[in-house]
């Protein structure tokens, strides 16, 4: 997320050591502190921040905030979630380690200005909470937080997951037109043989219905829940869309504050593809997951359901830009026009307790690596992921 945090800055303190970190617990305490703090917290993340009911709802939620002797400044809010390990062969999950963390807003992430804020941060964080993991959320690697991460270890931190991957976004042009034909003739070429296969097969009885009211949050979880349980990304990495009563809630709670955006696409009265989206007030389009019922895989249903996402966009209350997330998958690469660089990195506290947690994940990370490489050497790598998933 393109948005500054104002913080204090190793100039303004002369050094980042006069960092003094408070934690603000109470939801009422954050509220007053975003709204008549003396301190130029950014409009924008200030909304961002209260638009998010998962963050505002959160019991024991809290603010972490830099103070020198005439100022307070907002440095990351964060949300209290266990970090999920998983064991697994190959893509394959066995089981799950859980671990006591908490997570940065991604919306603050980019509010740590310099190398040395992040530092003093995480070393207080070390030695405040030296019990809880740390979960970061696609930060930027071009971020000083990330930088940062270069002396997580001689903190006493495991660093888990620091694996920086493209991250892509769509900025949008002048129109959908625009868009298609600033395209290689290649890629434009894989649009039309794509929505030609979709159209042979569903002629013209399908349709792509929005979501953004409050009462169409359930009919729409309904919808992507059914498609999700038949995806590989539910059978191998048991990534739920889930249909229960907090999700509705959650979800209601984004739609009453105008946040949720999402889509399905339709043929007749099956649902073929899902996108589930939210679009906060400063024009952030986040594309969080998608998923297609493989029965219609041939037709490419994930494909057009994002192409005619992207023309509704473009005709109507257009977003300044699309967030695709971390991850290079090809539908991203088609619709994309920036690419950055992010990763979600661990830090594991380096304790007895979480020591033999964070030996056995490595292990199964790096037996896994081994396994890709030998069957990439073979030259059978993408014919064995296309087996599992198809057929997991």
């Amino acid at each position: 997320m393109t948005v500054v945090v104002p913080t204090l800055t190793a100039t303004k303190l002369h050094s980042p050591s006069k960092l003094l970190f408070d934690e603000v617990l109470a939801q009422s305490d954050y509220r007053s502190l975003c709204e008549n703090s003396v301190a130029a917290i950014a409009a924008a993340v200030r909304t961002t921040l209260l638009e998010d009911p998962q963050f505002l709802a959160s019991t024991d939620g809290g603010v972490f905030t830099a103070r020198d002797e005439k100022q307070v400044v907002l440095i990351a809010p964060r949300l209290r979630t266990p970090v999920q390990l998983p064991i697994r062969v190959g893509e394959k999950i066995l089981c799950r380690l859980s671990i006591p963390s908490f997570r940065f807003h991604p919306a603050a992430q980019a509010g740590v200005a310099t190398r040395g804020d992040a530092i003093a941060l995480l070393r207080w964080l070390r030695d405040t909470r030296s019990r809880e993991a740390i979960k970061f959320t696609e930060v930027l690697t071009n971020s000083p937080l990330y930088e940062a991460l270069d002396v997580a270890r001689s903190l006493g931190y495991h660093v888990l997951d620091n694996y920086p991957a493209p991250h892509l976004f769509h900025h949008f042009k002048d129109s959908y037109e625009a868009f298609v034909n600033g395209k290689p003739g290649k890629l434009r070429s894989q649009y039309r043989t794509k929505a030609k296969l979709f159209h042979e097969r569903f002629g013209t009885e399908y349709t792509l219905k929005e979501y953004r009211l409050v009462d169409e949050v359930s009919p729409f979880l309904e919808a992507a829940s059914s498609i999700n349980k038949r995806t590989y990304q539910y059978r191998l990495f048991d990534e739920e869309v889930n249909n229960d009563t907090e999700t509705r809630s959650y979800y209601a709670s984004l739609a009453q504050r105008k946040n949720f955006r999402s889509f399905v696409l339709w043929h007749q009265s099956t649902p073929l593809c899902f996108i589930l989206g939210s679009q906060s007030s400063d024009g952030i389009f986040d594309y969080r997951k998608t998923g297609y019922d493989p029965t219609w895989r041939e037709c490419f249903p994930g494909i057009n359901c994002t192409m005619q996402m992207l023309m509704r966009l473009y005709e109507n209350d257009r977003p300044r830009v699309i967030d695709f997330g971390g991850g290079d998958a090809r539908y991203k690469r088609l619709f994309a026009t920036d690419v950055a660089s992010s990763a979600s990195p661990i830090l594991l506290p380096d304790a007895v307790f979480y020591s033999p947690s964070a030996l056995m994940y490595i292990a199964s990370v790096r037996l896994n690596e081994v396994a890709i490489a030998i069957l990439d050497r073979f030259g059978v790598k993408d014919r064995v992921k296309r087996v599992l998933r198809g057929k997991a």
